[in-house]
């Protein structure tokens, strides 16, 4: 049965539309995408594309084959990043005071506040953008594009 699951993902990836994409422009559409700011991908040029009330894209955007919108960012995903985190933080004391602040009102700038000055507050950046990432790899993977590395 492996071979068969082996040959059905070979050809999954053959089938996905490679795109050369930056990443870190898509991971900062996806931080910033709101009801006021959409934001697309080119299928064409994989460039992210901004739409708004200053940047309007009517005509462009006439062909939505084309251009696929870029979801808003998902708290639940960043509260769960964090809940992971903290599972992971070895100094107790600090754990401690990281499950209490994601646990009461304004979790994301409580985390934050706790980690300021700590040197732990770069590895959860570190963690945070790694999630990002993958969630924004498998959202190219379900709209059937796999990103190649941008040549600078």
């Amino acid at each position: 049965m492996r071979p068969f699951f082996a040959l059905l993902d070979k050809l999954i990836c053959l089938m996905m539309q490679k795109l050369s994409i930056d990443l870190e422009d898509l991971q900062m559409a996806f931080k910033f995408t709101s009801s006021e700011v959409e934001q697309y991908l080119d299928r064409q040029t994989g460039q992210v594309v901004l739409n708004s009330e200053d940047f309007p894209l009517e005509a462009e955007l006439d062909n939505m084959d084309r251009y696929l919108p870029i979801p808003t960012a998902d708290s639940r995903a960043a509260y769960d990043d964090m809940e992971w985190f903290v599972m992971q933080v070895e100094d107790s004391d600090l754990r401690e005071a990281l499950a209490n602040a994601i646990n009461g009102r304004k979790p994301f700038r409580r985390f934050k506040d706790t980690l300021l000055g700590r040197p732990e507050r770069e590895q959860w950046f570190k963690f945070s953008n790694e999630r990002m990432q993958q969630r924004i790899v498998e959202w190219l993977a379900d709209e059937g594009i796999e990103p190649l590395a941008q040549e600078n």
